[in-house]
Protein backbone atom coordinates (compact mmCIF):
# COMPACT_ATOMS: atom_id res chain seq x y z
CA UNK A 1 0.00 0.00 0.00
CA UNK A 2 1.33 3.71 -1.17
CA UNK A 3 1.89 5.96 1.91
CA UNK A 4 3.06 9.61 2.30
CA UNK A 5 4.66 10.81 5.23
CA UNK A 6 6.88 8.32 7.44
CA UNK A 7 4.66 5.38 6.82
CA UNK A 8 3.99 2.96 9.53
CA UNK A 9 5.88 3.59 12.76
CA UNK A 10 8.98 1.37 13.76
CA UNK A 11 7.82 -0.96 16.83
CA UNK A 12 8.40 1.05 20.01
CA UNK A 13 11.00 -0.61 22.75
CA UNK A 14 8.25 0.10 25.58
CA UNK A 15 4.47 1.31 24.97
CA UNK A 16 2.84 4.76 25.89
CA UNK A 17 0.06 6.38 25.76
CA UNK A 18 0.05 7.67 22.11
CA UNK A 19 -3.63 8.60 20.12
CA UNK A 20 -3.99 8.03 16.30
CA UNK A 21 -6.64 8.35 14.37
CA UNK A 22 -7.56 6.98 11.29
CA UNK A 23 -10.07 8.22 8.86
CA UNK A 24 -11.22 7.57 5.33
CA UNK A 25 -14.75 6.81 3.09
CA UNK A 26 -16.95 3.70 2.65
CA UNK A 27 -14.53 0.89 1.22
CA UNK A 28 -11.49 3.02 1.47
CA UNK A 29 -8.81 0.42 2.76
CA UNK A 30 -9.22 2.25 6.40
CA UNK A 31 -9.63 -0.72 8.69
CA UNK A 32 -7.09 -2.54 6.74
CA UNK A 33 -4.28 0.49 7.74
CA UNK A 34 -5.35 0.95 10.97
CA UNK A 35 -4.83 -3.04 11.67
CA UNK A 36 -1.54 -3.20 9.45
CA UNK A 37 -0.54 -0.24 11.97
CA UNK A 38 -1.48 -2.01 14.85
CA UNK A 39 0.55 -4.87 13.60
CA UNK A 40 3.62 -3.16 13.20
CA UNK A 41 3.66 -2.34 16.39
CA UNK A 42 4.18 -5.94 18.01
CA UNK A 43 2.12 -5.58 21.02
CA UNK A 44 -0.89 -7.37 22.42
CA UNK A 45 -4.23 -5.97 20.99
CA UNK A 46 -7.55 -5.56 22.16
CA UNK A 47 -9.89 -4.67 19.33
CA UNK A 48 -13.00 -3.01 19.92
CA UNK A 49 -16.02 -4.05 17.66
CA UNK A 50 -18.53 -1.99 17.82
CA UNK A 51 -20.83 -2.66 15.24
CA UNK A 52 -24.22 -4.32 15.44
CA UNK A 53 -25.53 -7.09 13.29
CA UNK A 54 -28.64 -5.47 12.12
CA UNK A 55 -29.21 -7.27 8.40
CA UNK A 56 -27.15 -9.42 6.88
CA UNK A 57 -24.95 -7.08 4.83
CA UNK A 58 -23.83 -6.08 8.20
CA UNK A 59 -23.30 -9.89 9.15
CA UNK A 60 -21.53 -10.28 6.39
CA UNK A 61 -19.08 -7.56 6.77
CA UNK A 62 -18.11 -8.44 10.70
CA UNK A 63 -17.79 -11.80 9.55
CA UNK A 64 -14.97 -10.54 7.00
CA UNK A 65 -13.58 -7.87 9.64
CA UNK A 66 -13.17 -10.61 11.81
CA UNK A 67 -10.96 -13.14 9.05
CA UNK A 68 -9.01 -10.45 8.62
CA UNK A 69 -7.57 -10.46 12.54
CA UNK A 70 -5.47 -12.11 14.02
CA UNK A 71 -6.57 -15.06 15.99
CA UNK A 72 -4.46 -13.55 19.35
CA UNK A 73 -6.43 -10.27 19.37
CA UNK A 74 -8.51 -10.25 22.52
CA UNK A 75 -11.86 -8.60 20.96
CA UNK A 76 -14.45 -7.09 22.80
CA UNK A 77 -17.77 -6.63 21.28
CA UNK A 78 -18.98 -3.65 22.82
CA UNK A 79 -21.68 -0.90 20.91
CA UNK A 80 -21.73 2.58 23.86
CA UNK A 81 -19.59 3.39 26.60
CA UNK A 82 -16.54 1.91 25.64
CA UNK A 83 -13.97 2.39 28.20
CA UNK A 84 -16.31 1.50 31.11
CA UNK A 85 -16.57 -2.12 29.38
CA UNK A 86 -13.03 -2.75 29.26
CA UNK A 87 -12.07 -4.26 32.40
CA UNK A 88 -8.38 -5.36 33.19
CA UNK A 89 -8.62 -8.73 31.54
CA UNK A 90 -9.02 -6.72 28.13
CA UNK A 91 -5.48 -4.83 29.17
CA UNK A 92 -2.95 -4.50 25.90
CA UNK A 93 -0.82 -2.94 25.09
CA UNK A 94 -2.19 -1.71 21.83
CA UNK A 95 -6.21 -0.77 22.02
CA UNK A 96 -7.77 -0.44 18.19
CA UNK A 97 -11.31 0.74 17.99
CA UNK A 98 -14.08 0.88 14.78
CA UNK A 99 -15.11 2.52 14.76
CA UNK A 100 -16.24 6.44 15.82
CA UNK A 101 -18.85 6.27 12.95
CA UNK A 102 -20.59 3.11 14.60
CA UNK A 103 -20.49 4.73 17.91
CA UNK A 104 -22.41 7.59 16.63
CA UNK A 105 -25.31 5.52 14.94
CA UNK A 106 -25.65 3.37 18.54
CA UNK A 107 -26.00 6.80 20.53
CA UNK A 108 -28.19 8.41 17.44
CA UNK A 109 -30.25 5.09 17.61
CA UNK A 110 -30.91 5.60 21.78
CA UNK A 111 -32.04 9.65 20.88
CA UNK A 112 -35.51 9.45 20.52
CA UNK A 113 -36.29 7.60 23.40
CA UNK A 114 -33.37 9.35 25.79
CA UNK A 115 -34.68 13.00 24.37
CA UNK A 116 -30.83 13.86 23.71
CA UNK A 117 -30.70 17.23 21.57
CA UNK A 118 -27.31 17.79 19.36
CA UNK A 119 -25.47 19.57 22.33
CA UNK A 120 -26.52 16.52 24.64
CA UNK A 121 -25.09 13.94 21.79
CA UNK A 122 -21.74 16.19 21.31
CA UNK A 123 -21.28 16.02 24.98
CA UNK A 124 -21.74 12.23 24.79
CA UNK A 125 -19.40 11.76 22.58
CA UNK A 126 -16.65 14.34 23.80
CA UNK A 127 -17.30 11.59 26.87
CA UNK A 128 -16.53 8.42 25.26
CA UNK A 129 -13.40 9.80 23.55
CA UNK A 130 -12.04 11.17 26.60
CA UNK A 131 -12.54 8.10 28.40
CA UNK A 132 -11.05 6.40 26.17
CA UNK A 133 -7.93 8.56 25.92
CA UNK A 134 -7.66 8.18 29.87
CA UNK A 135 -7.79 4.49 29.37
CA UNK A 136 -5.11 4.68 26.97
CA UNK A 137 -2.83 6.39 29.65
CA UNK A 138 -3.61 4.35 32.36
CA UNK A 139 -2.75 1.04 30.26
CA UNK A 140 0.50 2.83 28.70
CA UNK A 141 -1.24 1.77 25.54
CA UNK A 142 -1.18 2.64 21.96
CA UNK A 143 -5.08 4.45 20.85
CA UNK A 144 -5.96 3.30 17.26
CA UNK A 145 -9.77 4.74 16.48
CA UNK A 146 -10.64 4.74 12.96
CA UNK A 147 -13.15 6.87 11.88
CA UNK A 148 -15.59 7.32 8.71
CA UNK A 149 -14.94 10.99 6.78
CA UNK A 150 -18.35 12.57 5.70
CA UNK A 151 -17.45 15.66 4.92
CA UNK A 152 -16.15 14.83 1.44
CA UNK A 153 -19.51 14.20 0.03
CA UNK A 154 -22.51 16.22 -0.88
CA UNK A 155 -24.80 17.36 1.93
CA UNK A 156 -27.19 14.40 2.98
CA UNK A 157 -31.13 14.52 2.12
CA UNK A 158 -32.62 13.52 5.11
CA UNK A 159 -32.45 15.66 8.92
CA UNK A 160 -31.22 12.33 10.34
CA UNK A 161 -28.19 11.95 8.04
CA UNK A 162 -27.35 15.74 8.27
CA UNK A 163 -26.99 15.53 12.07
CA UNK A 164 -25.21 12.55 11.55
CA UNK A 165 -22.97 14.11 8.99
CA UNK A 166 -22.59 17.52 11.15
CA UNK A 167 -22.00 15.16 14.79
CA UNK A 168 -19.55 12.74 13.27
CA UNK A 169 -17.44 16.09 11.41
CA UNK A 170 -17.40 17.43 14.93
CA UNK A 171 -16.75 14.47 16.36
CA UNK A 172 -13.65 13.68 14.00
CA UNK A 173 -12.29 17.51 14.48
CA UNK A 174 -12.62 16.58 18.32
CA UNK A 175 -10.46 13.79 18.01
CA UNK A 176 -7.91 15.04 15.15
CA UNK A 177 -7.08 17.72 18.02
CA UNK A 178 -6.20 15.41 20.48
CA UNK A 179 -4.23 12.85 18.29
CA UNK A 180 -0.52 12.89 17.92
CA UNK A 181 -1.18 11.41 14.40
CA UNK A 182 -3.55 11.69 12.25
CA UNK A 183 -3.90 9.80 9.10
CA UNK A 184 -6.51 9.94 5.96
CA UNK A 185 -6.55 6.65 3.38
CA UNK A 186 -8.25 7.11 -0.08
CA UNK A 187 -8.30 4.26 -2.40
CA UNK A 188 -6.09 2.13 -0.08
CA UNK A 189 -3.23 4.84 0.31
CA UNK A 190 -2.66 6.66 3.25
CA UNK A 191 -1.61 10.15 3.46
CA UNK A 192 -0.42 11.38 6.71
CA UNK A 193 -2.23 14.75 8.07
CA UNK A 194 -0.50 15.00 11.75
CA UNK A 195 1.76 15.60 12.24
CA UNK A 196 3.18 16.99 9.11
Amino acid sequence: MGRRGCGMPTTPATFRPHIVLVLGGAASGKSEFAERYAVSLGGSVCYVATAEPGDEEMRCRIERHKARRPPEWRTREVTRDLASHLTADSRSEIILVESLGMVLANHMAVVPQAGFGPLELRGILRTEIGALVGLSASWKAVLIVVSEEVGLSLVPLTPFARGFSEQLGWCNQHTAALADEVYLVVAGISIRLKPQ
